[in-house]
């Protein structure tokens, strides 16, 4: 049996972008800081180029998850039902716009607010920090 070699490089990365995005939520306080180490992880591509295009694709299909989630937490209250309703258009649209590899990473962000039954403009900040700092950290160790 061949002896697979592993990449310790993308490993270390991994690690070390994920618990430093981590450290950055927490430190500016921010609520559910572990999504920044999970985003971070997620977009570390094989190359600079796609981490750029992944991270750009992502913050696109957000603002559409921002306002579909929006539309139906307000006309269902914070219901596993009102996630649904956000959750199959948005499905719909990214798979229809290229943007799937967005769906995991906006709906982790959807249920914050889902769980915190609002979504208030320091909600909102929240939830965009987290997006940024995973995402410059997957941007920068790349």
């Amino acid at each position: 049996m061949k002896r697979r070699e592993l990449p310790w490089y993308r490993i270390f990365e991994v690690t070390l972008g994920c618990c430093a995005a981590i450290a950055v939520a927490m430190a500016l306080g921010l609520v559910n800081p572990m999504s920044a180490g999970v985003i971070a992880i997620l977009s570390i591509q094989d190359t600079k180029r796609a981490t750029l295009r992944s991270a750009m694709e992502r913050f696109a299909a957000y603002a559409l998850a921002l306002l579909l989630a929006y539309g139906s937490f307000s006309l269902l209250g914070y219901h596993v039902l009102a996630f649904g309703l956000y959750l199959l258009p948005f499905s719909l649209l990214c798979y229809g716009l290229g943007l799937q590899a967005s769906i995991p990473i906006c709906s982790v962000l959807v249920t914050h607010f889902w769980i915190a039954g609002q979504m208030s403009p320091p909600m909102l900040l929240n939830s965009v920090l987290l997006m940024l700092i995973g995402s410059a950290f997957g941007i920068t160790l790349n």
